[in-house]
This record gives structure tokens, C-alpha cells and sequence, in this order.
């Protein structure tokens, strides 16, 4: 594509850009074209000055202002041009035009180019004279570092900080749907364990419902015949259903089955659990309160004992010198079961949370509430309570799994936000504020004291500057904004117009006490 292909589609790139941006961003840079354009225009309501250089500075500092949003380098160097206009009330926009050239221009070199050509161009087109003093040296030097060179490194702090900012994000998003993928995959594998001990379980009970049936079925042939064939039934039907539920639960299976007895989840089974972490060196505690839970159904046993073997399992990982109390309180009619280790060290190895995961859903399944987190003291507690009765019901709902966090929002603060946006208000909206004040105050302190029209009529030349003074006070002297040549060797006043909406001023100049001229300054 050549260049002349590029300069025919810019028309239609900015105008894509202008409708994919949000309505936020639009009233922004509207608000801040009109505060670029009345700070601009300010002094002209304040200050008799010429039409020409404030207005050709608005008109530059807005092109600039706009052209910043597509050029941002080539934006950086047209700031040359308001040093050339001279207009003061213009130059606060060059912070924010040169703060964006360093957020968004890319390539970087020709951010530093466009740097280079404006600092040399704007030295040898609006820089000190040649017979310069330290005065003009020090102005020259304050104007180019406070609003080119400090805003364009502040840019660049913010710009290297977004997208260190959005790989961060994207990190913790990895992360996030890792540990949603890997409790997910932790459940379901748990819900595969207690198919596998249903499979054994029920297939035991069926193997003994079909061998009586088998016995049953013997002994009705010879002294009940006209039963046999309901317990030939029985016997069939048994050994039917084990075989659909090998069928069915056996594919779960995820690896051999644990050894898990009718004894699971009891005093005894828990006091052999708490009795093998002791020999590999644990300090664990085991204390029950309320009867055994002999009586209670097996799926709830079996929670108990996988709640404590988990906890202790962790211990055993993460906290192996730390020491661990394990409670069941099996009072009333929920069983409460806590495994609670004390303070690990900080340089331990971090968990995966997987096993809690499955413990969960294991609780869940057996209609009880589960909990694993970090103490206040630095240890960890892991807390099931379970009824004694498990609901018969479906499985309950479980909510869907938290979605990761979305990108970062624009009001979160962040260190490098921060420095970047306090370096933007120091040489950006400090100098506009500072300029603003000061044509407020010059428009407020310059009016000089009032004459009327009439008054000022009858004022002729040759009247003495003490009789004018007595008469109408000091005026005050604004011969740096004057868009009138002064007398030579005179001193004029200026005093403000009261009664003639035509006119902002009335001048003055006197030459060794006598009045040689006067000036009416239009609006």
C-alpha cells in the first residue's frame, strides 16, 4: 500500500474509530476540547489584546488536540507550532498531547524521533536568542521539561504498565480456571469413589440375597414345589440386578476401590487412623464426644472417614511438625467432625486444594455442609457437619462454579496508575490551572479605575497627569498586552469603560506629565 492508499483511507479509519468509540470517550475528549478552547480564548474576555494570536492558538491547540487521537508522534511535533504563535494560554495543552504521544505512539523510536525534532525544533524556532541571559535560558529550559520532556516519560510509565497489567490478568485468569477445572474434576472423581464403594457394597448384599435365594430355592423344590419357581425368580432376578449394577457402576471407577469395611467412620476406625499418623511422627489428638456411630447410615460413616483421613493426608504433606487435634461430636442428630492442625511453616508446600474438593462434594452429597480454610493463627481447619440421616432425595444443586474476574477496571487503583496519573496532573493540569489563574487575576486586577464616556470626551491633550489622577485615580500600566504602539518616551494607563459596550479600555500616555495621547480599545 502506498502512501497516497494510506492518505485515502484515513477518512475512513477515523471515522471506524470515531463509531467504535465508547460514549464515555467521547464526551471526554468533547470536555476536553472545550476546556483546551476556552482556556485559549480566555484572555480575550479579560485582556484588551489583538483578535489574531489568540485565536490562531485555539485553533492550533484544538487541531492538536484531536489530531493526537489518530497521530499522536506526528501531533507531538506540531506543538512547535503554538511556540512559534507565542500564545501563552495555549501551551498547557502541549502536557497532554505530549503525556499521550508517550502512552500511545508505537514504533518507540519514532516517539524518540518526534521527541528530538521537537525539543531541537522548538530551540532554534522559539528558543532563547542569541544574546541570551539566564533568565530566558531558565524560562526556555522550565517550559520544555515541564510540558514536553517530564509528560512524554509519565506517558510512557503508563503505557508499559497496561500491558504488564493485562498479562498479569491473563495469568490469574489462567490460574482461576485452573483451580475451577482441576475442584470440578476433584468431584467428579469423588462421586466416581462412592460409586465404586456403592458397587461393593450393594454387589455384596446381592450376592447374599441371590445365594439364600439359591438355598431358598433348593429347598422348595422338595418340600414346597409350588414355590420353587418364585424363588428360581428371586434367585435370577438377584443375580440380574448385581450384574446391571457391575455393569453400570463398575465403568466409575477410576482405580482400585478403597478398603473400606463396616467399621468405616467409627471410634475405632478414626483412633486406628489417629494411631498410624503417630508412628510416621504427627502430633495428633484424637477427641470424641457422643455415642459411636455404629448405628448411623454407611454413607455418612464413610464421609467421617474420609473427612479425617483427608485432613490427617494433608497434615501429613503440609504440617508434618505441626500439632493436630481431631474432634467428632456426635451429639443430637448431626455429626460434626473438625480436623485442625496448628501454625506450618511459611516455606511449605502449597496444596491444590484437590482433595477438599472432592470432600465437598462427598459432604454435599450426603446433605451436609463442609468448610477448609486457614486459621487466624496461621494453622488450617477442615469442618464437616453431617446429618445422621442423609436426605433420600437427588443430589442437591450445585451453583455454577465462579467465573473469573474480568479485566481490570479503569477505578482500580494501581502503583503505576497512580505515578502516571500524578505526573499528568503535575505537568498537565497544574500549568493549565496556574494559567487560568492568572488571566483571571489579570482580567480582575487590569480594568484600572472607571471613566465614562462622556468624561473621557472632554479629556483633551495637553491636560496635566496629576489632574487626571485626582480625577479618575491611577490607572494601571498594561503596556505587555497592548495592541496598540506606545508613544515614544511615554508611560500610558489604562482605565476601564463604564457606560459604552463598544469599548473595553480607554488609554492614556503621558509624556513628562502631560497627557499626548489617547486610545479608544474595542472589544
Amino acid at each position: 500500500m502506498t502512501w497516497l492508499d494510506r492518505l485515502r483511507a484515513e477518512p475512513r479509519l477515523i471515522r471506524d474509530a470515531v463509531r467504535a468509540a465508547s460514549p464515555a470517550r467521547i464526551v471526554a475528549e468533547a470536555l476536553l476540547v472545550l476546556a483546551v478552547l476556552g482556556l485559549a480564548l480566555l484572555p480575550l474576555v479579560l485582556l484588551p489584546l489583538p483578535m489574531s494570536h489568540p485565536i490562531l492558538g485555539a485553533v492550533l491547540a484544538v487541531t492538536l488536540t484531536l489530531a493526537r487521537l489518530r497521530w499522536p508522534a506526528a501531533a507531538l511535533i506540531g506543538t512547535v507550532g503554538l511556540y512559534l504563535v507565542g500564545w501563552v494560554a495555549a501551551l498547557p495543552v502541549i502536557a497532554v498531547i505530549s503525556f499521550h504521544a508517550g502512552r500511545w505512539a508505537q514504533p518507540r523510536r519514532r516517539l524518540w524521533a518526534a521527541l528530538a525534532v521537537t525539543v531541537l525544533a522548538g530551540f532554534l524556532l522559539a528558543g532563547p536568542s542569541l544574546d541570551f541571559g539566564a533568565d530566558e535560558v531558565a524560562g526556555y529550559l522550565s517550559i520544555t521539561v515541564g510540558l514536553l520532556v517530564l509528560p512524554v516519560f509519565a506517558g510512557l510509565l503508563v503505557g508499559r504498565r497496561r500491558p504488564l497489567s493485562r498479562v498479569l490478568h491473563d495469568r490469574n485468569e489462567y490460574l482461576e480456571q485452573v483451580r475451577l477445572l482441576t475442584a470440578a474434576e476433584a468431584r467428579t472423581a469423588e462421586r466416581a469413589h462412592i460409586a465404586a464403594e456403592m458397587h461393593d457394597l450393594l454387589g455384596h448384599r446381592l450376592s447374599l440375597i441371590s445365594m439364600h435365594a439359591g438355598a431358598l430355592e433348593l429347598a422348595t423344590a422338595k418340600q414346597a414345589p409350588e414355590l420353587s419357581e418364585h424363588a428360581h425368580l428371586l434367585r435370577t432376578t438377584a443375580g440380574t440386578a448385581m450384574a446391571e449394577l457391575r455393569d453400570v457402576l463398575g465403568i466409575l471407577r477410576v482405580g482400585p476401590a478403597e478398603e473400606l469395611d463396616q467399621d468405616s467412620g467409627t471410634q475405632a476406625d478414626l483412633a486406628r487412623l489417629v494411631t498410624e499418623s503417630r508412628r510416621v511422627g504427627v502430633d495428633v489428638e484424637l477427641e470424641w464426644r457422643g455415642p459411636d456411630l455404629d448405628q448411623v447410615d454407611v454413607r455418612v460413616r464413610r464421609a467421617v472417614h474420609r473427612v479425617v483421613r483427608e485432613g490427617l493426608t494433608n497434615v501429613h504433606k503440609h504440617a508434618p511438625a505441626a500439632t493436630t487435634r481431631v474432634r467428632v461430636l456426635a451429639e443430637g442428630e448431626r455429626v460434626l467432625v473438625v480436623v485442625e492442625n496448628g501454625p506450618v511453616a511459611a516455606d511449605g508446600v502449597p496444596g491444590t486444594r484437590r482433595g477438599l474438593a472432592g470432600l465437598e462434594e462427598r459432604v454435599a452429597l450426603a446433605g451436609g455442609r463442609f468448610t477448609g480454610e486457614s486459621t487466624v493463627d496461621g494453622g488450617f481447619l477442615v469442618r464437616a457437619e453431617l446429618p445422621r440421616l442423609p436426605p433420600a432425595g437427588p443430589a442437591p444443586e450445585r451453583p455454577a462454579p465462579i467465573q473469573p474476574p474480568g479485566p481490570l477496571a479503569a477505578e482500580v487503583l494501581t502503583a503505576g496508575r497512580v505515578l502516571g496519573s500524578g505526573c499528568l496532573a503535575l505537568f498537565g493540569a497544574v500549568p493549565i490551572l496556574l494559567v487560568a489563574v492568572a488571566v483571571v487575576l489579570l482580567g480582575l486586577v487590569t480594568g484600572g479605575s472607571p471613566i465614562k464616556s462622556a468624561d473621557y470626551t472632554g479629556l483633551g491633550l495637553g491636560t496635566g497627569q496629576d489632574a487626571v489622577r485626582e480625577r479618575f485615580g491611577e490607572g494601571n500600566d498594561l503596556s505587555l498586552f497592548d495592541p496598540v504602539g506606545i508613544p515614544e518616551q511615554s508611560e500610558c494607563f489604562h482605565y476601564r469603560a463604564v457606560d459604552d459596550p463598544a469599548v473595553r479600555q480607554y488609554r492614556l500616555c503621558f509624556r513628562d506629565g502631560v497627557l499626548v495621547a489617547k486610545e479608544e480599545l474595542r472589544r
